[in-house]
């Protein structure tokens, strides 16, 4: 009989130990997944907006898609992606403030030192400037049950860093990219 109870207790204990590398092999699975779709969706933003030295409206709204749309796909069976920060219409998060250049002024004969540092991708900037392209994703981790788990199944795409879904106890994946702005454009007098 002791020995039956043994057996028991011991298949008990490793199945238990197999579920939750199982589950944590899942919750790997989409992490890696995850952060190989926005490393691809992030390289093709450096690139608009390294070639319009911002982002375009209707480029902005066609990542918002395709951003909500990955979140859509991920979240099958339970949420997974909480929601997505752009800094499309405010400033990066948690990067360097200033970038200076010295820029000669030939009326003047001086130099002065210009901030040549965009954190925002709604606005221009000039050619040779440097405008921060980020993108924040939160992730919810693994519970098993163990804690208050959250209900929620909508996808908030927000700006703003203030989103109450937006909530400090997850998991964040942040890109930040420094991009060259390398779009000329000529003034000509009229």
């Amino acid at each position: 009989m002791n020995r039956l109870v043994y057996q028991v207790f011991k298949t008990l204990a490793m199945s238990m130990i197999f579920v939750f590398i199982f589950d944590m092999s899942a919750y790997l699975y989409r992490a890696i997944n995850l952060n190989q779709r926005m490393e691809n969706y992030m390289i093709s933003m450096q690139r608009v907006v390294m070639e319009n030295n911002y982002l375009p409206d209707g480029e902005y709204k066609l990542y918002e898609t395709l951003f909500t749309q990955l979140a859509e796909n991920m979240n099958t069976s339970d949420t997974f992606i909480n929601g997505f920060i752009i800094n499309y219409t405010h400033g990066a998060v948690n990067t360097i403030t200033s970038l200076t250049a010295e820029k000669y002024n030939t009326e003047l004969g001086t130099t002065q030192n210009t901030n040549i540092l965009r954190s925002r991708m709604d606005t221009p900037a000039d050619y040779g400037d440097v405008m921060i392209v980020q993108a924040i994703v939160e992730i919810n981790q693994p519970t098993w049950g163990f804690t208050n788990g959250d209900s929620r199944s909508s996808v908030d795409f927000n700006n703003d860093r203030t989103s109450s879904l937006l909530e400090p106890n997850k998991t964040r994946f942040s890109y930040t990219y420094f991009v060259p702005c390398l779009k000329y454009q000529s003034v000509t007098a009229e």
